[in-house]
């Protein structure tokens, strides 16, 4: 073999090699039982931006229309996705990738979608206070549901035909329901000194997580169940962590919530309820947050954030802690958002 083609040869194992280097950045194939697309945001130049993953080819593509789709919530029919616009709140179509603005106030947030997908619940904020309201897709109307009390974190019955919500109007922060039409209100939890907040509803409508604590970043939180009626609350976790964020699975198996010290270690647990157990899955050398679960209840997705506060990758993990990976192999100021049945 002449010098020539032999330089010829070690050039091309190089670039080959680098090429490689560069799609592993892009391109970490992920098991084939996890499906769908996921909706990411990454921070570009300070700003957020938002990107479908495709788990089949690990491509990621630009939302289409809008720059970033914040606190998103996916239709029943999964055609949609209602979100905080700038300012107001809006539904992208999936179909065509077109926007729909529905309201243009700059302090309405967090809105969650009917299980029927007529109407849209969301927060409305005016000074220091805030209230619910719902928005009919069919009217166009937009109706007021509580007074400005502090009224935050809507979440839906399984079946429309209740919305408990968070609210400070007695002080610390409890948990209320009402009917859709915002009469029939109840008062659920009354846990004296400590606020309730951030309720889950079951996928079968019967019991609601939800966590309470003293205060933001005190180790006081903790992960509680109750009935859908505000019987029978249940402490699930007691120890000196800061638990938060609890979210059911799919199949109402399991409860995943992050837990750790505050702006100090954060790791994901899951709660078996069959076997009445917490579990710890991750033990990474980062802050680990936001868990969200897949469509089939096969994994749970999450952030984890460099001791920086500037970086962050995203993370599968199967309920019983296994097959932990990375979805992208960089670091970067990474988020997610949410997880979908369909590919886009």
């Amino acid at each position: 073999m002449n010098r020539r083609r032999m330089i010829w040869i070690i050039s091309l194992l190089i670039l080959l090699s680098l090429l490689i280097g560069l799609a592993r950045v892009w391109f970490i194939p992920l098991p084939p039982d996890m499906g769908g697309t996921l909706l990411i945001n990454r921070s570009e130049n300070g700003m957020g931006r938002s990107y479908w993953l495709n788990p089949a080819t690990g491509e990621l593509t630009p939302v289409q229309g809008t720059d970033a789709l914040g606190r998103p919530d996916l239709s029943p029919d999964g055609n949609s996705i209602v979100y905080i616009n700038w300012p107001g709140v809006s539904i992208y179509h999936l179909t065509d990738d077109t926007v729909q603005q529905l309201t243009d106030v700059e302090r309405d947030s967090d809105p969650n979608w009917s299980p029927d997908g007529r109407s849209i619940v969301f927060v409305s904020s005016r000074d220091f206070f805030s209230a619910l309201f719902r928005y009919d897709l069919a009217t166009g109307e937009r109706q007021q549901l509580t007074d400005y009390q502090n009224d935050l974190e809507p979440d839906w019955s399984p079946d429309g035909q209740q919305i408990v919500f968070t609210t400070s109007r007695d002080g610390f922060q409890e948990l209320y329901t009402m009917k859709p039409d915002g009469t029939d209100l109840q008062r659920l939890t009354r846990n004296t000194g400590l606020n309730d907040l951030l309720a889950d509803y079951s996928p079968d409508g019967e019991q609601i997580a939800y966590m309470t604590n003293y205060s933001v970043g005190d180790n006081s939180g903790e992960i509680w169940m109750m009935n859908a009626d505000g019987t029978d609350p249940r402490q699930i976790t007691n120890n000196t962590r800061d638990d938060r964020q609890p979210i059911w699975s799919p199949d109402g198996r399991y409860i995943a919530f992050t837990g750790g010290k505050y702006l100090t270690t954060s790791d994901i647990f899951v709660y078996d309820f069959l076997s009445d157990e917490v579990h710890q899955i991750t033990t990474l050398p980062t802050l680990d947050a936001n868990p969200i679960w897949s469509p089939n209840g096969q994994w749970i997705a999450f952030v984890a954030y460099r001791s920086n506060g500037q970086q962050s990758q995203i993370y599968v993990v199967r309920p019983d802690g296994s097959s932990l990976q990375p979805v992208v192999d960089e670091h970067r100021g990474y988020g997610v958002l949410l997880w979908m049945d369909a590919v886009k």
